[in-house]
């Protein structure tokens, strides 16, 4: 009888897996379809008012929408008409590559707001959370304009593309990069748009049709929208002004 259990747990166990995985292949093919047709919001107006500086990683590209003005970047050039806004994004980057971008920028350069978007990779693929240059990249974004705000994502391990219990681990790795965010963020008196919440709280979660991409790992366009309302009120809160 122990035995029998044993096998009927093993073999629903293997089942599972089998599904989870794939699912989570099916997912994956996805994600690299919307990363391969995925194109930045930007917009080029010399002498255009505000200036917008965007970096970031694929959610600062704007993956997963079909119409780049729907991302954050497109949404901040729908409120701001006249702004001119420089996206520098790039799917699959993490925070050293976003010093690196900011390093790279023309001197003299100043913006009237940055916005990070960064974060999720270095959660995924494993950084070595506490090793990031984080002061860094603020302190240079801080170097290029008086307003600078950063948004990792929120919980990352409630995204449907990860099985449990990979979702527990990717949950407490977003814990800390969101600790290690909020600790720096207040230390250099940067705006910090926290988008993390528990899975009985989360908006994405009650409605992942709405919410996420076909990927189920990169957002729809109503979760960029989201997000940009999220940095919005932030902006409010803080008595940010961009003209």
């Amino acid at each position: 009888m122990v035995r029998i259990l044993f096998s009927l747990l093993l073999a629903a166990v293997l089942i599972y897996m089998a599904a989870e995985a794939f699912m989570f292949f099916r997912h994956y093919r996805a994600g690299r379809a919307l990363v391969a047709q995925s194109k930045v919001y930007e917009r080029d107006i010399p002498e255009g008012h505000p200036q917008i500086l965007i970096v970031g990683d694929s959610t600062a590209v704007g993956t997963g929408v079909t119409d780049p003005a729907l991302s954050v970047a497109g949404r901040f050039g729908n409120d701001f008409p006249n702004a001119s806004i420089t996206n520098l994004a790039k799917n699959g980057a993490k925070i050293h590559d976003v010093v690196m971008t900011l390093r790279s920028l023309p001197q003299g350069r100043v913006y009237d707001l940055v916005v990070i978007q960064v974060g999720a990779n270095d959660v995924i693929f494993f950084s070595k959370l506490k090793e990031q240059p984080i002061e860094q990249m603020l302190e240079l974004a801080k170097k290029v304009s008086s307003h600078v705000v950063w948004l990792t994502a929120g919980n990352i391990g409630l995204a449907p593309i990860f099985p449990w219990p990979i979702s527990l681990i990717m949950t407490d790795r977003t814990r800390d990069l969101r600790e290690l965010a909020l600790s720096r963020t207040r230390l250099q008196k940067v705006i910090y748009v926290d988008l993390f919440e528990e899975k009985g709280e989360d908006p994405f979660v009650k409605d992942v049709e709405r919410y996420y991409a076909p990927d189920r790992e990169h957002l729809s366009a109503d979760g960029y929208g989201y997000w940009y309302d999220r940095i919005r009120d932030e902006l409010v809160k803080e008595r940010v002004v961009i003209q």
